[in-house]
């Protein structure tokens, strides 16, 4: 029993062969299935009325059987899995029932390849074979035709052609005798179709002159101008209809749009965006592909890649710097003379606490002023107006659990100005509280310096 895959079918039988009897109930041992040892390795239900008639080379057929359908010739076999098909071919409700022991199927499976291999090689070798006495027999036919016609030796009146010469047979007789001496060549319905055609062909004296005229013909060269006038007409014939294909083509090819109507489209895409990010450039490319269904990709439309699309137009990078969110638009978002990360968060709070009643201009002004930037959209959130909306909605979201924790001075401070000389002079009367950043010691010194609340007058 150190055999990988067993049944109690051949147990049984090779019990009985130990002691030459026909059967184990000879032995009068008693039911296998009750034999303590038995049970231990099969497991098998003792109240089976008889054995399973299963064998180690039906196993193996089932296997070779469950990989092919499951394809998995190159993959793991599961032996679970595996055991549940065998239940389901013999209609097993318990694998017990089997009478099958199965340790594993590794050296199950390596036997079925290399039988698999074998019966391979085996098949090619007699695939050789067959064709190498199909070989020596076609040219003993040959052979034997040849001998017919020629004879053994030169001029051996025994020959066919001896027979034509000496008998002074005309052309249509030497023909039909020679093609008597090849019929054994065709069997069958082929062989009929022969005979047919030979009887057609000389039987009219227009068809005995153009098979004489094909015959001839085939058995010279064609050289020169014949030959030069065949290549020409057959080189014109296929370049022909290389130009038809061509324009076949080019006639089924879709025109595509023009680049001002992909741009236009493209913007009122980014127009109707909240921000712009990998995924909605993605979402919008879908979009302007889908408005033109001739078309399977962006790339099909003739303008390269969409990101390539988008770096190349000036109003493209533009709207998407006025809608904000996405920093590869110029040359990244810039930096800020802050000592930390500027948040969208933080840009709203602090337009917010400027007032929504206030200009864009004057927002937009002291924005710049306290971040130490350019201008608005070189923080990658979009423009002043875009992000004064964006303020305005998320103040009316917030209740008073959510409100900031940071307040900014520089916006709290911030007036519209009525003239110029009067927006300078505010400037200058803000200017300490605007300067931004500022050094640790500097910052502990105006704190220390500060008086406390209890010691100022109010």
């Amino acid at each position: 029993m150190c055999n990988s895959v067993a049944t109690l079918h051949e147990l049984g039988q090779s019990l009985a062969d130990l002691a030459s009897k026909q059967d184990f109930e000879d032995l009068k041992l008693g039911p296998l299935l009750k034999q303590p040892v038995v049970y231990d390795m099969f497991k098998a239900p003792s109240s089976l009325d008889s054995l399973p008639q299963i064998t180690t080379i039906q196993i193996l057929k089932h296997l070779e059987r469950y990989m092919t359908r499951e394809d998995l010739w190159r993959d793991k076999v599961n032996l679970v899995e595996f055991i549940e098909y065998l239940c389901e071919e013999y209609g097993c409700e318990t694998p017990y029932e089997l009478g099958v022991r199965i340790q594993s199927v590794g050296l199950a499976i390596s036997v079925i390849k290399k039988a698999k291999r074998s019966d391979s090689e085996r098949w090619k070798a007699v695939r050789e074979q067959f064709a190498t006495d199909l070989d020596e027999e076609i040219e003993r036919h040959l052979r034997k035709i040849k001998r017919d016609l020629l004879g053994q030796d030169l001029g051996d009146h025994r020959s066919c052609v001896m027979k034509m010469i000496n008998t002074l047979a005309s052309p249509v007789d030497a023909m039909n005798a020679i093609f008597e001496s090849c019929l054994e060549c065709f069997e069958g319905k082929r062989q009929k179709q022969v005979t047919k055609f030979l009887a057609a062909t000389t039987g009219d004296a227009l068809g005995r002159r153009l098979f004489q005229l094909a015959l001839y013909v085939s058995c010279k060269r064609l050289v020169g101008d014949a030959l030069d006038h065949f290549v020409r007409e057959e080189v014109e014939k296929q370049v022909a209809c290389k130009l038809k294909d061509v324009t076949e083509t080019e006639e089924k090819r879709p025109v595509p749009p023009s680049e001002g109507s992909i741009v236009d489209e493209v913007k009122a895409w980014l127009a109707n965006a909240d921000n712009v990010d990998l995924a909605r450039l993605k979402f919008i490319e879908a979009n302007v592909v889908s408005k033109f269904p001739d078309f399977a990709c962006f790339e099909n439309l003739g303008n390269g890649s969409f990101l390539k699309f988008l770096t190349s137009h000036k109003e493209l990078l533009e709207a998407i710097e006025q809608v904000g969110g996405l920093t590869m638009a110029r040359s990244g978002r810039q930096g800020t003379r802050l000592g930390h990360q500027v948040s969208l968060i933080g840009v709203l709070d602090f337009i917010s606490q400027c007032g929504l009643q206030t200009s864009p201009e004057i927002i937009e002004k002291n924005i710049c002023n306290y971040f130490g930037i350019s201008k608005v959209t070189d923080l990658g959130f979009g423009s002043c107006s875009n992000l004064k909306k964006k303020a305005s909605d998320r103040r009316e979201k917030i209740t008073g659990s959510s409100a900031p924790n940071v307040v900014y001075e520089a916006a709290l401070m911030s007036h519209e100005p009525c003239t110029k000389d009067s927006e300078d002079g505010q400037l200058e009367a803000h200017k300490g509280s605007i300067l931004g950043f500022m050094s640790k010691e500097d910052a502990i010194a105006a704190i220390q310096s500060t008086p406390l609340l209890e010691d100022v007058s109010l």
